[in-house]
């Protein structure tokens, strides 16, 4: 990938997909199946709404977000516009089976 120019490294980039532990390695390795689950907060839909991430779902994030629109010199509306403008690639990332739920509002 090295010899790549940056076009073609970005359209690699844009192409992968996050993906999820397949179930026979964490049934192989057992003993350590817990570490692929997340224990204080999931960044991604793999594991949104699980009991012991909600806390931190419901209380952290909305206060992380209002954190980062105060200590930013950017409008909340120019902020959510650059949001609303990435998560049709942010969801590409993922399975759409995984992301079909979530609504792009």
């Amino acid at each position: 990938m090295a010899s790549e120019n940056p076009i073609q490294m970005m359209a690699h980039y844009k192409s992968l997909i996050i993906q999820m532990v397949p179930y026979f390695m964490r049934e192989e390795n057992k003993e350590n199946s817990d570490d692929y689950e997340p224990n204080v907060v999931s960044l991604g839909p793999y594991h949104h709404g699980k009991g012991k991430l909600k806390f931190l779902e419901e209380h952290f994030k909305p206060m992380a977000v209002e954190l980062f629109i105060g200590n930013s010199s950017a409008g909340e509306d120019d902020l959510m516009a650059a949001t609303l403008g990435e998560i049709a690639y942010a969801k590409s990332c993922y399975l759409q089976e995984f992301t079909s739920k979530y609504s792009d509002e």
